[in-house]
């Protein structure tokens, strides 16, 4: 049920249908309507492939379409593709060097009203643990608790070991941990330490929580420059050859 708006003429395997419309619809339309597609997906399967009851999935009639749809100027993603630097840098997986959490990071418990006083009203983010919208799942009022330029860390749960760039003041929970850089990171060097943070999931869950004093001596393995030393550099200019980047 993955639903894409093709633009141009295509080829095409045998693996999918190809749906026109029997009516004038503009493209936001047309992606709205994908998006509705993908809604159903849940509903299939390798046993119970979507060919047979395609035709008779329930979407939205065309002038129950949202007006916001409408006006969405789709052209703003026409370059979100882009990398901010036109090269391609190897990562060297065999020359990563281990180092100790502790030795590159504060990482101290989160703090911030309890979830029950939340409204979802205000101008700080409030962080918990989460996979989702940069661990963001509401909104305070309250005095932030923990400042910008830092990663916020899930400690255990579904969630664990999710780890989030946080480019504003925020509030958190307990079950987060906030890891304040012992070195000058920009978002870029922050999102790299991000990816390979979250790849520590698999060692935790409920029964195996990520705590501090583990998450203290646990090891990032990182590139590193002729000193033996965090390539900081490297890694800053490594995230910006990606595709997206430019976007970032």
């Amino acid at each position: 049920m993955e639903s894409f708006l093709q633009s141009e003429p295509f080829y095409s395997g045998r693996d999918l249908y190809y749906l026109t419309a029997k009516v004038d619809m503009s493209s936001q339309e047309k992606i709205f309507y994908c998006a509705c597609l993908r809604a159903n997906k849940y509903r299939y399967n390798y046993g119970r492939q979507a060919n047979r009851t395609l035709s008779e999935i329930k979407i939205p009639s065309l002038d129950s379409v949202p007006e916001w749809v409408r006006h969405a100027n789709i052209a703003a993603a026409d370059n979100i593709s882009k990398s901010l630097i036109d090269e391609v840098l190897e990562l060297d997986l065999s020359a990563l060097k281990p180092f100790k959490y502790e030795d590159i990071f504060e990482i101290d418990r989160g703090r911030g009203p309890r979830k029950k006083e939340l409204n979802g009203v205000g101008k700080y983010p409030f962080v918990s643990a989460s996979e989702f919208n940069n661990g963001v799942t509401s909104k305070t009022d309250h005095a932030p608790m923990h400042q910008a330029g830092v990663i916020s860390v899930v400690r255990n749960g579904n969630s664990v070991a999710n780890a989030f760039y946080q480019d504003k003041p925020f509030c958190s929970t307990e079950d987060v941990h906030i890891f304040t850089p012992k070195f000058n990171m920009n978002k870029y060097v922050a999102l790299f330490l991000c990816a390979l943070i979250k790849k520590e999931r698999y060692r935790y869950s409920y029964g195996r929580k990520w705590g501090i004093a583990r998450m203290k001596e646990s090891l990032i393995y990182l590139p590193v420059d002729g000193d033996s030393a965090p390539d900081w550099l490297f890694m800053e200019r490594y995230i910006k050859t990606l595709q997206f980047s430019a976007s970032i």
